[in-house]
């Protein structure tokens, strides 16, 4: 008498998985966020990770990328304010 398996081998679990995130993806894109928007999901998801170490290396990840997007645009909103002045 052999051993019976019951439930998805972890390779098939992984791929059911990963078609469902992906899913969830498509639909978090279908409403149209900004990038500014990702970010903020990506984090509020990051902070829902089991392992804090985890969690703080995606949030702080996030904050970055975010600080880079306010500091790219912050340059050229002055730059277009001098051209307005003068």
């Amino acid at each position: 008498m052999g051993i019976r398996k019951f439930g998805l081998s972890d390779e098939k679990q992984v791929l059911q998985e990963s078609n469902e995130a992906r899913e969830i993806v498509a639909r978090i894109m279908d409403l149209g966020p900004s990038q500014k928007m990702l970010l903020y999901i990506m984090s509020d998801l990051g902070m829902n990770l089991e392992r804090v170490e985890h969690m703080k290396k995606l949030t702080s990840t996030c904050k970055e990328i975010s600080d880079d997007m306010l500091d790219e645009s912050v340059p050229s909103q002055i730059s277009t304010t001098k051209k307005l002045i003068v």
